[in-house]
């Protein structure tokens, strides 16, 4: 592994490609490395990788660590090959480089390991021995359903549960996943997780099937369309089916408990539940949390869990290190859709409200503290712009007009029982008072100065997966922090010194040229030109000392 000292030299990059039995080694400079005591050439020649690691800003995308190549494979004609079905499709693939100097194979710093896909060869131009493929990285993948990576039975049938007489009202329903509580502010019970009837137990009691996984709650409470509330225990179940279990839970309510008889409801009969245990010392709530003690609901174990559970790779040391951070935000709320991947979810519902960004490197994804939102976070060093650091590009806004918003409106607490949010909370120049409480609105100095300059633009986000009120308010005092100014980019080209920088540093640039003195800058993108490495740096010149307030109901 390379220190900050060692980036004086020139990297070399370096591509192994593993087809059927022969590994074909490719430098963009000829090499002898020293590989488990032997000295192995890689001398066939590589051209400069496109190769490109940058944050979610700029557009993170699976295809992001597609990787074009044209390459000849000294002696080996592709297309006879290819007829005889000994195809490069499919085989392995691995980008790196080495500090010119450096023997060691051991210290190459891994960029992809991936997959050749999509060749292409026999051009009539070309000699048979030049192909051109890409190489895709095996980091991340689409990854499987939510629900179904959790247990693939999560469609109700007669054998969900072996001890129960099944009713055929639930057929075909859909257990979603529940995550956190049904707790609003101050103890407000939300009815927010669908229950399905099911049946009975020995006759005297009546199952309705919640969720497609264990909780943690011992008791709930249950309302139907008359409003009826009662409550119900926990039964935490497991079918064992082809000799595999699959996890369920039921609600059961009592026949005497005052429910109506739900065997001769109305077929459209919809049931409600609150996760509201009444052990006054129980941790209650939805899915058990991997990560840690009781239930998941702290953003970053949410994250890993989401992406790890479809089967998607994750680099856990990164994640690790802004999990207490990311835990401070509390989600809550109920997964239906059958068909969303981790990563889908996460960037429908939950990433574009956290201070991260995502970024894929070779250990899967990690995440990026954004330094806008967290200001703790320390420079890892002080760059002055000059010979070996010198700007290649103008100031550009990365994000776009149409981005801009200095006044928002966020609706969370997602009540499934009436379809609405519970709450509002309000950021902007002023307090209109428009809200059932002033408690809800909050003013911003970074509302009034992007105001003044742009002009009223407000927006209304919906958060689908928030119960919590401190949440909610950060999340929303956060987006105007975000969007309220243009949010601004400069390219630097590097000298090979700044080599060891990464995607996420914070430093302190000072330019004189752009009167720019010790201005905290965030990299949000790294490649190397062949020359020089090229790092887009997001900075700010609108700092506002904003006292956040948070006002209670």
């Amino acid at each position: 592994m390379y220190t900050r000292s060692d980036y004086h030299k020139q990297p070399i990059f370096l591509l192994e490609i593993t087809w059927g039995s022969i590994i074909y080694r490719f430098a963009t400079e000829s090499v002898y490395l020293d590989v488990e005591g032997v000295m192995t050439p890689y001398i066939m020649h590589l051209d400069n990788p496109q190769y490109i690691e940058k944050t979610e800003l700029l557009g993170i995308d699976i295809q992001d660590k597609s990787i074009p190549f044209g390459l000849y494979f000294d002696g080996v004609n592709i297309a006879f090959q290819e007829m005889r079905g000994n195809t490069i499709e499919g085989s392995k693939a691995e980008l790196s480089y080495i500090l010119q100097g450096d023997t060691d194979y051991d210290n190459r710093f891994i960029l992809v390991d991936g997959i050749v896909s999509q060749p292409v060869y026999g051009h009539p131009d070309m000699p048979t021995e030049y192909v051109e493929f890409s190489v895709e990285s095996k980091s991340i993948v689409e990854g499987l359903p939510l629900i179904a990576a959790l247990n693939e039975r999560y469609v109700l049938d007669e054998d969900v549960d072996e001890d129960a007489t099944f009713n055929d009202k639930a057929e075909g329903k859909k257990l979603p996943i529940i995550i956190g509580t049904s707790m609003w502010y101050n103890d407000k019970e939300l009815y927010n997780i669908p229950a399905y009837y099911g049946g009975s137990t020995g006759g005297v009691l009546f199952n309705f099937y919640i969720a497609s996984h264990h909780i943690m709650s011992q008791t709930v409470k249950l309302q139907d369309a008359t409003n009826t509330i009662v409550t119900a225990d926990i039964v935490n179940g497991v079918t064992t089916l082809d000799n595999k279990k699959y996890p369920y839970c039921n609600a059961r309510v009592g026949t005497g408990a005052g429910l109506p008889n739900p065997t001769t409801a109305d077929d459209n009969t919809e049931y409600w539940v609150c996760i509201n245990d009444t052990l006054p010392t129980a941790n209650f709530g939805g899915i058990l949390n991997p990560y840690g003690d009781g239930i998941l609901e702290g953003a970053g174990d949410v994250c890993m869990w989401a992406l790890t559970s479809s089967g998607i790779q994750i680099d856990f040391n990164a994640w690790y290190n802004v999990r207490n951070i990311l835990n401070e935000y509390k989600i809550a709320g109920v997964i239906q859709d059958d068909e969303v991947t981790g990563l889908q979810w996460l960037q429908q519902e939950i990433i574009p409200f956290l201070p991260v960004e995502l970024v894929l490197g070779v250990n899967g994804l990690s995440p990026r503290l954004n330094m806008l939102i967290v200001d703790n976070i320390d420079p890892v060093e002080s760059i002055i712009a000059g010979d070996t650091f010198f700007r290649s590009s103008p100031i550009t806004p990365i994000t776009e007009p149409q981005d801009i918003c200095n006044t928002v409106q966020v609706r969370f607490g997602w009540i499934g029982r009436g379809q609405r949010y519970k709450s509002t909370i309000h950021v902007g120049a002023d307090r209109p008072n428009k809200m059932k409480s002033i408690n809800n609105e909050t003013m911003s100095q970074y509302s009034k100065v992007s105001i003044s300059k742009y002009g009223k633009r407000e927006k209304i986000i919906n958060l689908n997966f928030v119960m919590d009120y401190y949440t909610a308010s950060r999340i929303a005092t956060n987006y105007i922090r975000l969007y309220s100014m243009p949010r601004l980019a400069i390219t630097y080209n590097a000298n090979s010194i700044y080599g060891w920088l990464r995607v996420g540093d914070v430093i302190l640039l000072s330019d004189n040229d752009l009167k720019i003195e010790e201005q905290k800058a965030q990299i949000i993108s790294k490649k190397w030109t062949g020359t020089n490495w090229e790092y887009v740096l997001e900075y700010e010149i609108n700092y506002i000392d904003n006292d956040k307030a948070y006002y209670l109901e």
